[in-house]
């Protein structure tokens, strides 16, 4: 008969399989498209305009009979991908995309498809797909270089593609927990299933008879549970998205599949040989009495306490990360209009680069002066340690900054650059003071040659305990929307302090935030890099997708919190019946002599106390050393994933040691008293 503890691990091995499969799929879908061969990213042009290759692409696709989609965004929201197709296979199940829409798996992924046509005049570069044989891509590709391009023809994402772009944190913990209870399940099952192999053994069965008894009784059981799974998961899916590229789904789900029942595989063969060595005596008694089991079932256990305090603490970082976005999302979905600018990566040369900063800088700074634009970028002035957040004045008029007389800072005409210092700080006004002359001393050694000593500084106290907002701050891992007490340096555009540089360092850090998107893309344009401007992105759609990314991180780490309680459970479980198995001669002895329960197991608890020390003390070093590496009050940590606890990790290492602990205490009592009743029971 097959073990329980076999059973449980390969219907976990489906279930899993079809959740991860679905979570790798969805994230997949939300940062690729699917249905195409190759893809060619075509940059630098050489002698060729826009014209000529919207001719060249419809050109081909019509005598090849092939689709070709050329991928672009949507100007005013970067998070809807667009696909502009080139139609010369009608009958093709992606021409078909044009009256039905894009095939989406995940309901959150916004895809247009429109006709080639459509797509708006821009530079050479850009990204293509072809729906159709691989050699039709290689075709595609001469066309281009013959006309002057550089093209670079990129594989299509394989399975393997798919896991590793779509794996968070969370989801590979999550592989790694599956992995290691299959292994646990399937060892432990063997091994407690001792007895049943020593009887086979003393019949004479050699070592592969009894490995190949174990998969046919497996086969039936395995094949029931994958057809089952299988059924429930593409009904749901015919619910969640009609079952579009269950294909896809599938090939994922299979190969999930195939690891982790490798894993399995593993596991048994591993356990079987070493159980197969024991005596058969021994076994047929049911008793494990090889130093191997104890030792691996504790090996297991150090692993699981160590899973389990990683898990928790990622799981706590999750929450801290899910209420950081969600006051996010509330911040942006509250500022209404607001979008920052993305600015195209790829340049011709360094110089048409430089120029093209140096414009689209210019442009910033001309619309700081008119007012249309916000600026809030996080700094730290030379020579201090406090956080400074330049802000222009376009900024006060959007978010209120109070003084020490508690009336709102408002906003003054000119070039007197005003620094809002925190009551607080007053004694460092000096200090302060100097660092900003030394920043502004800085700034105009790029590329101005006006002296900073003729700028006007002027400073103002401020109320204590202000925060105030950083717009990059969404898109920045772990880090906060709000800066607490900083100091507020206000820099008016007419005061050519900020050079063009630095507005363009500014606006690629998301740090410039505009208002009428339409307005600032034409004014862009007339300034001559609108070949450089991918378009406007809201704040608030950034903010919304992280949000969503958060709650989907917090799901995974929870179901991973349990699946690791479980393990750590199992491992209890498996140390506890081994040990009985090992030592039930002393321990009936202790029992019918009325040994108390400390005074049976106390070497086991004994084990269990100095691992669970072990550990907290470990952890308690490591955050010792990492918050004496912190650095002086007021700098940013260089690591929020370290110090997200402010150094209470060892209290979260002394309960994951306790629930150890307990865990261990709870499965000896039970066992204690199951193995008294048995052996009372054979005396009578």
């Amino acid at each position: 008969m097959l073990p329980r503890g076999m059973k449980f691990a390969y219907a976990l091995i489906v279930i899993a399989a079809a959740m991860l499969a679905f979570v790798v799929s969805r994230n997949l879908d939300e940062s690729v498209t699917h249905g195409h061969s190759l893809t060619l990213a075509v940059q630098r042009p050489g002698g060729a305009g826009a014209d000529s290759k919207a001719d060249i692409v419809e050109a081909f696709a019509q005598s090849r009979h092939v689709n070709i989609g050329r991928l672009s965004y949507d100007p005013l929201n970067n998070s809807i991908r667009r696909i502009y197709l080139a139609v010369g296979d009608p009958q093709a199940a992606s021409a078909q995309w044009l009256a039905t829409g894009y095939p989406n798996f995940s309901r959150d992924t916004k895809v247009q498809i429109r006709p080639y046509e459509d797509v708006a005049e821009s530079g050479p570069d850009g990204t293509y797909f072809v729906y159709g044989p691989k050699s039709m891509t290689f075709e595609l590709s001469n066309e281009f270089q013959a006309l002057g391009y550089v093209v670079f023809v990129e594989p299509k994402f394989s399975v393997l593609n798919a896991i590793q772009a779509s794996g968070t944190k969370a989801l590979v913990w999550c592989f790694l927990v599956v992995g290691l209870v299959v292994a646990v399940s399937v060892a432990s099952a063997v091994a407690l299933n001792a007895k049943s192999y020593g009887v086979q053994r003393l019949h004479g069965q050699p070592f592969a008879a009894i490995l190949w008894r174990d998969f046919r009784q497996l086969g039936p059981f395995f094949a029931g549970a994958v057809i089952a799974t299988g059924s429930i998961t593409a009904g749901s899916l015919y619910l969640y998205n009609g079952l579009q590229q269950f294909t896809t789904f599938a090939r994922i789900a299979m190969s999930i599949t195939a690891v982790f029942v490798l894993v399995a595989l593993l596991a048994h063969l591993t356990t079987l040989t070493m159980v197969h060595r024991s005596p058969i005596v021994d076994a047929v008694k049911g008793e494990v009495t090889a130093t191997w089991a104890i030792i691996g079932s504790y090996v297991l256990r150090v692993w699981s306490a160590l899973l389990i305090f990683s898990i928790g603490t990622s799981a706590i970082a999750s929450a801290m990360e899910l209420q950081r976005q969600a006051d996010t999302h509330r911040f942006w979905t509250a500022m209404g209009e607001a979008y920052y600018m993305r600015i195209s990566g790829a340049v011709l040369n360094p110089v048409d680069g430089k120029i093209a900063q140096s414009r689209i800088g210019h442009w910033i700074r001309e619309a700081d002066i008119r007012n249309e634009i916000s600026v809030a970028s996080r700094q730290i002035l030379p020579g201090t340690t406090r956080d400074a957040l330049v802000v222009n004045p376009n900024y006060l008029t959007m978010h209120a900054v109070y003084d020490a007389d508690a009336a709102r800072v408002q906003v003054n005409d000119g070039k007197t650059i005003r620094v809002l210092l925190p009551s607080r700080y007053a004694r460092e006004s000096e200090e302060i003071t100097a660092g900003v002359a030394r920043w502004v001393e800085s700034q105009d050694g790029r590329e101005l040659k006006s002296d900073p000593a003729a700028i006007d500084v002027a400073l103002t106290l401020a109320r204590d305990s202000q925060s105030q907002f950083h717009y990059a701050a969404t898109t920045a891992p772990h880090a906060s929307l709000i800066v607490e007490e900083p100091i507020v340096v206000v820099v008016p555009g007419a005061s050519n302090v900020i050079t063009d540089t630095e507005y363009f360092t500014m606006a690629t850090n998301q740090e410039v935030l505009i208002e009428n998107p339409t307005q600032a893309v034409k004014g862009l344009v007339a300034a001559g890099v609108g070949h450089y401007i991918l378009g406007m992105s809201p704040y608030v759609e950034d903010a919304a997708a992280n949000y969503r990314n958060a709650k989907r991180d917090l799901a995974v780490q929870s179901i991973n919190v349990l699946v690791g309680l479980s393990v750590l459970l199992a491992t209890a479980i498996s140390v506890s019946i081994v040990y009985f198995r090992r030592n039930s001669q002393t321990i009936f002895v202790k029992y019918i002599s009325g040994w108390g329960f400390l005074a049976t197991h106390w070497r086991l608890l004994s084990i269990e106390v100095i691992l669970g020390l072990a550990l907290t003390l470990w952890i308690w070093q490591n955050t010792a050393v990492i918050l004496r590496g912190q650095g002086p009050p007021g700098a940013p940590p260089t690591d929020l994933g370290d110090l997200f606890l402010d150094g209470w990790q060892p209290a979260v290492a002394g309960g994951v040691a306790l629930l150890s602990l307990l865990m261990i205490v709870v499965t000896l009592l039970i066992a204690n008293a199951k193995f008294a009743r048995a052996r009372m029971a054979e005396l009578s």
